[in-house]
């Protein structure tokens, strides 16, 4: 592996267009029941990319970054430091994964382990003593395995379990 990650910023058009796609692809994986994702807390997913992504350089410690294997786009995360409470779990300035996505050509090849990596390492220089994200039931092995707690809390915004890990 020969891993960078870049972090996305509006004025790098190219990086965001490569986003894009997988953005997309990520979302399809979290469609619901019925199959339609075509909004997410009552804004299109182009909508809601396109704030996140102006977003970036807002806060030093926001952090939407693309990951490659040499020139290949393996993944990309989206994460930040908490600036409330999160889930009645996390106090302030506590980090939170809010996106984690890898293509599945690259799943169970070491890829998302290393990002998670790379992710704790930059929350805890931000400050943070702990993590919180919620995961899809196809995800919650992954997060055991990297020492998160399953808690039974479950988010109203996605219908899925809440997860914490301390880092400290």
């Amino acid at each position: 592996m020969n891993l960078k990650f870049i972090q996305v910023y509006s004025d790098n058009n190219e990086l965001c267009e490569t986003l894009y796609p997988a953005w997309l692809d990520y979302m399809t994986e979290l469609e619901t029941e019925d199959g339609e994702l075509d909004e997410l807390f009552g804004v299109t997913i182009k909508e809601d990319f396109a704030r996140r992504v102006r977003n970036q350089g807002t806060r030093p410690d926001m952090h939407l970054e693309v990951c490659f294997d040499g020139d290949e786009m393996v993944g990309f995360a989206h994460f930040a430091i908490v600036k409330g409470t999160q889930y009645g779990l996390l106090g302030e300035n506590e980090g939170f994964v809010m996106e984690f996505y890898v293509l599945p050509t690259y799943r169970r090849k070491g890829y998302a382990r290393t990002l998670y990596v790379h992710i704790e390492t930059i929350l805890a220089a931000d400050g943070a003593q702990s993590i919180c994200l919620t995961s899809n039931p196809a995800a919650e092995a992954f997060w055991l395995a990297v020492d998160f707690r399953k808690t039974e809390i479950i988010d109203s915004d996605n219908n899925q379990y809440v997860f914490v890990k301390e880092i400290a």
